[in-house]
């Protein structure tokens, strides 16, 4: 009798063990569909975005004389492009041979450094954009750069700690065919929220210039700076606080679901907020400055860049 019940007992938890296994594999699974198509929906609307926006492009960046804010902007936009790619691949290894956890633990370690010169760039961005609203006054010249430069400080080093923690726990999944880390540093969370402290900082300023206006002309350029910025930096704001709640909450399983995504759609915002300050300082310099051809000539481009930077 008793070899018999401790027959069932084993029975037991050897059943209760395999449907534990199966739920984790069940999770594991859903986790793996979650980040490969949340990912690649990032990448999709990021390409399609580039093919409608091409032409700005082409017809205000690249005419303009090299500056560093038309640097900042095409290696970012190109460079986030790439890394999306290079992203999707490693995601969707489906066909190709296995790969190696070497290749995961490199892949998890090149990546976030190469996601924190693209929010840094992306930051230097944002604080022309705020700057120009601020007529390029001194006292906002230098509250943006202390921010870029506390902002990216906090940034580089909870996210150094945060890899040295984790690319030892990454290994690659032959089952899933994917790249999986195993547990989550705590030191991230505090990565992603040391630019939500440069993200309230911009909110502040583009609140505060709303209330002061300090551009007395009633300019295409600054309609466009006012009547999109709030929006702009709410959608970078709400991105990066999802961003943020998911790396606080998520398993290790879980935690890449949003941040491909994210980075591609902040990059996203941004070019296109660009792209309009572009579209519409040119307009303004249509309206007072009629042009002898239609064509934009690259001294034109050199001014409507230079109204963003």
């Amino acid at each position: 009798m008793t070899s018999l019940s401790s027959t069932t007992t084993g029975l037991n938890n050897s059943s209760v063990g395999s449907v534990l296994a199966l739920d984790a594999l069940e999770f594991d699974a859903s986790a793996v569909i979650a980040t490969r198509y949340l990912n690649g929906v990032g990448l999709v609307l990021f390409l399609y975005d580039f093919c409608l926006t091409f032409e700005g492009e082409i017809r205000f960046v690249w005419p303009a004389k090299s500056s560093f804010a038309r640097t900042a902007f095409l290696l970012n936009k190109y460079v986030v492009i790439i890394m999306l790619i290079a992203t999707a691949y490693v995601m969707n290894d489906l066909t190709g041979p296995p790969l190696s956890d070497a290749i995961c633990r490199g892949f998890f370690s090149f990546t976030p450094i190469i996601g924190l010169f693209s929010i840094a760039l992306a930051n230097v961005l944002v604080s022309l954009r705020v700057i120009d609203l601020w007529e390029r006054a001194t006292r906002i010249k230098l509250i943006m750069a202390a921010g870029i430069l506390i902002s990216f400080m906090m940034s580089t080093v909870f996210m150094a700690v945060a890899l040295r923690r984790i690319i030892p726990f990454v290994f690659y999944n032959p089952d899933f065919r994917m790249c999986f880390p195993t547990t989550k540093p705590f030191e991230l969370p505090f990565a992603w929220a040391s630019s939500m402290f440069y993200e309230v900082l911009v909110l502040t300023c583009v609140c505060w210039n709303a209330l002061d206006r300090p551009r007395s002309n009633n300019s295409q350029l600054t309609l466009s700076l006012h009547e999109d910025g709030l929006t702009f930096f709410a959608a970078l704001t709400a991105l990066r606080t999802f961003n943020l709640v998911l790396s606080i909450v998520a398993p290790p399983s879980l935690i890449l679901v949003g941040s491909f995504f994210i980075w591609a759609l902040t990059t996203l915002v941004l070019n296109r907020a660009i792209l309009n300050i572009l579209e519409a300082s040119h307009r303004d310099r249509i309206r007072t400055r009629p042009r002898r051809s239609g064509k934009q000539t690259p001294s034109e481009a050199d001014d409507d860049l230079e109204d963003f930077c």
